[in-house]
């Protein structure tokens, strides 16, 4: 199978910094990943695209609620066969585990994000 190009973006994972550095492949997916987790849709109400992880967990939605919508979320992306969402709460934050599915080639990426109502953050990203 020939590789899709995907393209690079700028990362987003540190906030923007001068160097503005690129990112691209499997880093760029899960970037776009972590970015529609932790954006209002109303940031971008014209897309009806992204989550606001922080402001659910200030809202008391359920485990089973968040891996729902974070699903969903994720999923916008074309580029992605299936998705897996594992939250757990750990006092007032959530370890989230991600398990994606490349449409491309089936290759998964895993990753485990750790949001509360301060901040996102990106902990692993690993293929397997």
């Amino acid at each position: 199978m020939t590789d899709i190009d995907t393209g690079t973006d700028i990362s987003c994972m540190d906030g923007l910094v001068p160097s503005m550095p690129e990112v691209s492949g499997d880093l760029q997916i899960v970037q776009l990943a972590v970015r529609g987790l932790t954006k209002a849709s109303d940031k971008l109400p014209f897309l009806g695209w992204g989550i606001d992880l922080r402001k659910m967990l200030l809202s008391k939605y359920s485990t089973t609620q968040i891996e729902v919508m974070a699903k969903r979320q994720v999923l916008t992306d074309e580029r992605l066969r299936a998705c897996t969402v594992k939250a757990t709460q750990v006092e007032t934050s959530y370890e989230l585990q991600f398990a994606l599915v490349k449409e491309e080639d089936g290759t998964v990426l895993k990753f485990t994000m750790s949001i509360d109502e301060a901040a996102a953050t990106l902990i692993t990203l690993q293929q397997g």
